[in-house]
């Protein structure tokens, strides 16, 4: 008995939607989908699915924006003291410590001393959120944080966090956060 080889014929309607399918999720791909979501507390928050960070902006951005902070991550705590002096304020903050001066705040693992994020004070700021999307890409986390009252904007790179805290969704830009994962 000889076997007849069958061959898969398809069909132009199944073409045309394997090829949508396939178009709709390259462009996911390339832009990172988003959807909006709301939390119990009735609160709405845009999330991006995937990162799209441009991760030479993310970095040139760091450079830019805390240059005038001689400390960075990962140095420790008698640094902070002996380069700014007396804080204006220390305390506690999730779990560690701050060391709040007039334009910038440190936040110190109590376990280890070491700079676990830095916090840069904007004053009179004219970055938008709209400035910083268009700079970094969209965000990976757009949300009102409720225990703070500020809307903030979130991007990760490996282990760091960038953050940005404004009052409203389109006010300017109050605070940047730069923060280790861990």
């Amino acid at each position: 008995m000889v076997k007849k080889s069958r061959k898969l014929v398809l069909s132009p309607i199944i073409f045309i939607l394997l090829f949508f399918i396939h178009f709709i999720h390259s462009y996911e791909e390339r832009v990172g989908a988003t959807f909006e979501k709301t939390n119990t507390l009735g609160i709405s928050s845009i999330y991006s699915v995937k990162q799209a960070v441009n991760q030479d902006a993310f970095d040139l951005f760091i450079k830019k924006e805390f240059s005038d902070i001689a400390l960075k991550i990962g140095d420790r705590k008698k640094s902070i003291l002996a380069m700014y002096g007396k804080p204006n304020e220390v305390g506690s903050y999730e779990g560690g410590f701050f060391y709040d001066y007039d334009k910038v705040t440190f936040i110190v693992n109590p376990e280890t001393d070491i700079i676990v994020a830095i916090v840069k004070k904007l004053q009179e700021s004219d970055l938008l959120r709209t400035n910083v999307i268009d700079q970094l890409g969209e965000p990976d986390n757009e949300e009102l944080d409720p225990m703070d009252g500020f809307w903030t904007i979130r991007y990760h790179k490996k282990d760091l966090q960038l953050i940005f805290e404004s009052e409203t969704k389109n006010n300017a830009i109050r605070y940047i956060w730069m923060r280790r994962l861990l």
